[in-house]
């Protein structure tokens, strides 16, 4: 067998059962919330936590979701929200871990939904070409030859985050409270930081991280679990 059943349990208040899978070569754990709910869902998860302040995590999250091996689109995340029947689409980093989530209630959907994210996690496009670094985290701004300013999605997005008063204290609080561990860097990125990000040092960020056996995966509704 491909997957070994772990666990099962059933929440007769909640309409649910639980299973625990573990895939037996690369110990990836997979969760299935069975009920009757036709709004299925599926989302994968990987443990992020930052060794520094360059936002990886973050630049990582937007960039998978920029061309596959498989989707070859130059941004197959606007197309699924354009085209899909999706109720919900997204991933989101955390201050140690990054998600995965999608939802629909047609099963074609569903799994066409699921399968495009698993490539874009699995085999991006981002681990061969270095513009889509450039375009998600950060590029110098050029002009006449000279370097006038810095750009990049994430770059800009942060730079605007960190603009209020509210987050700067509290990210103080929090570098201070947790000093010494993963908590006390900014998981988005900080645009003092962001710039000193390298190709290489994303791509090794992404081999240590983005694998099955730091992945956690997770179904719930009323599916086709095999």
């Amino acid at each position: 067998m491909t997957y070994t059943l772990k666990e099962k349990q059933t929440y007769k208040k909640m309409g649910v059962t639980v299973f625990l899978y573990e895939h037996n070569k690369t110990k990836a754990q997979v969760a299935y919330v069975k009920n009757d709910d036709h709004n299925k869902t599926f989302g994968i998860g990987f443990k992020t936590p930052p060794t520094n302040s360059k936002g990886m995590a973050h630049i990582m999250e937007h960039s998978v979701l920029n061309g596959s091996k498989k989707y070859r689109t130059r941004e197959p995340f606007m197309d699924m929200a354009s085209s899909s029947l999706q109720t919900f689409l997204n991933a989101m980093t955390y201050p140690d871990k990054t998600v995965y989530p999608v939802s629909s209630e047609n099963d074609k959907d569903f799994f066409n939904l699921t399968d495009v994210y698993l490539d874009a996690v699995f085999n991006p496009q981002v681990i061969n070409k270095k513009e889509i670094l450039d375009q998600e985290g950060w590029h110098y701004v050029m002009e006449d030859g000279k370097i006038t300013g810095i750009s990049g999605v994430v770059y800009n997005e942060m730079k605007g985050a960190l603009t209020d008063p509210d987050e700067l204290v509290y990210d103080d609080f929090i570098s201070y409270l947790y000093k010494n561990s993963p908590y006390q860097y900014e998981s988005g990125g900080d645009p003092a930081e962001i710039y000193k990000l390298s190709f290489d040092e994303f791509k090794k960020f992404y081999k240590n991280h983005y694998h099955p056996s730091n992945a956690y995966i997770y179904f719930y509704g009323d599916l086709d679990i095999d």
